[in-house]
């Protein structure tokens, strides 16, 4: 009989052949770089992956949106469905924060001091309008997304979206001041692929 040891590192080595096998025949991960014509409204739009095969789970993630001088900060907020939004209110007065899906009422929660902060979890996919019943210009947008693979374009318009695997997707620039789409059929087989918008 094989000693422990020798049975030990020959389950090891397997282990390890079978690993190096699972990473070699991984296809490789692509990446999506673009500009959107955003204007000076850059920061209203959300670029993302619509229908991504898979199941995700935002549970665990955290994302943020304060109050300030009256304003939503930032005014659009791109998160994954199952995300924890946690709300902040910097002002020395009262805010709520009422978030509206398809009109109806998801949730609706006051911030009743200065530096209170509380957690509520999105956990439907979506669009929620948001605002401030004490203040009716506060606005802001939340958007829900299936899948991780979204980001919000820079100051000019460049995004970029990394860890495709290969397959045909749907890019969507979604302007969220102004409910409009857009969208693009890309093509990913590994590397880089550009889309304009």
């Amino acid at each position: 009989m094989r000693p422990a040891a020798e049975w030990s590192a020959a389950v090891g080595a397997v282990g390890l052949l079978a690993a190096v096998g699972l990473l070699a025949a991984s296809p490789p991960r692509g990446v999506i770089r673009g500009n959107a014509a955003c204007g000076e409204r850059c920061g209203d739009f959300v670029i993302y992956v619509e229908r991504m095969p898979g199941v995700y789970d935002g549970a665990g993630r955290v994302v943020e949106l304060g109050q300030r001088d009256k304003l939503f900060v930032p005014h659009v907020v791109p998160l994954l469905a199952g995300s924890t939004l946690r709300i902040g209110n910097d002002d020395p007065f009262m805010h709520n924060v009422h978030a509206r899906k398809g009109g109806h009422t998801a949730f609706n929660v006051n911030l009743i001091f200065q530096y209170q902060t509380l957690d509520q979890v999105v956990v439907e996919p979506g669009v929620y309008r948001v605002s401030c019943e004490p203040h009716p210009e506060m606005s802001a947008v939340l958007v829900a997304l299936e899948n991780p693979f979204f980001t919000q374009p820079d100051q000019h318009g460049e995004f970029r979206i990394e860890g495709l695997p290969p397959g045909t997707y749907t890019l969507v620039a979604y302007d969220a001041e102004r409910d409009r789409s857009r969208r693009r059929r890309v093509v990913m087989a590994g590397g880089e692929a550009r889309v304009e918008f």
